[in-house]
């Protein structure tokens, strides 16, 4: 007896996939194993830790490699600066003695810790990093650019006097 060549071969069977949905009770079984699921709470990952320790560094080093050279240009201008920028100055003055340096690495750290065993998955999480991250960019920002808003406030109106 030959078999019909262009039937294909049957298909192994397939797991199941865990959907969210639990699975029926067993009677005796205890209660039901989901592996990963089961704590998410004791898992650590690596490369949230990474991320979020490298954004945090990343943005303290530019706090005090570029605030520090821009206080200088804000102290010409010989104009009032916003509170926003007094507050990133004061800042980045704290970050350049060596507490600073050992609380910003400590701060980093920390928040790398926390942000790789929080039990967010996926998306939500990216979404809450960069939502934190552009608040964090932004502030620097207008700490940057208000003083300059504010001495061609002063020059349009030294001119029109």
């Amino acid at each position: 007896m030959m078999s019909n060549p262009r039937t294909p071969p049957p298909l192994p069977p397939q797991p199941l996939e865990y959907r969210g949905e639990q699975p029926p009770a067993v009677p005796g079984a205890g209660p039901p194993a989901y592996g990963r699921m089961a704590a998410p709470f004791l898992l650590f990952s690596l490369w949230r830790f990474l991320m979020t320790s490298g954004l945090i560094l990343v943005l303290l080093a530019i706090v005090l490699i570029v605030m520090p050279r821009l206080e200088v240009v804000y102290k010409d201008f010989g104009t009032a600066l916003p509170g926003i920028t007094v507050f990133m100055l004061r800042i980045a003055r704290l970050m350049n003695t060596v507490a600073g340096w050992v609380l910003g690495a400590l701060f980093a750290v920390g928040v790398g810790a926390i942000a790789a065993v929080i039990p967010i998955r996926g998306r939500a999480f990216r979404v809450l990093l960069m939502l934190i991250l552009g608040l964090v960019v932004l502030g620097i920002a207008l700490s940057v650019l208000l003083p300059l808003v504010s001495l061609m406030d002063s020059i349009s109106s030294g001119k029109q006097r």
